[in-house]
């Protein structure tokens, strides 16, 4: 049972549990957990050197793609992980 309104959709903007919650119901994250409880990308392959982002087509996990069809780039991770890193400081480091 939710406690209170939904009033904000992106959780980036806010630190209401509200949007936290409504955010990982609704949306997908860059990172998760794999079976063994290490961080991981969950869209892209890691590239060879630490710190390297490659998701070109041969790389990209298969199905990785928007709502509107468009495919996830290398470019769309980088833009994601800046714009959290700007708000949040775990995504800074």
């Amino acid at each position: 049972m939710p406690h209170s309104n939904l009033n904000i959709l992106d959780p980036i903007w806010t630190t209401q549990y509200m949007a936290r919650n409504h955010g990982y119901m609704v949306y997908d994250t860059l990172f998760g957990t794999d079976e063994k409880n290490r961080i991981s990308p969950r869209w892209w392959r890691s590239g060879a050197r630490a710190r390297t982002i490659d998701c070109g087509p041969s790389r990209c996990v298969p199905g990785s793609h928007f709502t509107d069809g468009k495919p996830v780039t290398g470019d769309d991770v980088v833009a994601s992980l800046e714009r959290w890193g700007k708000r949040d400081a775990m995504g800074r480091s």
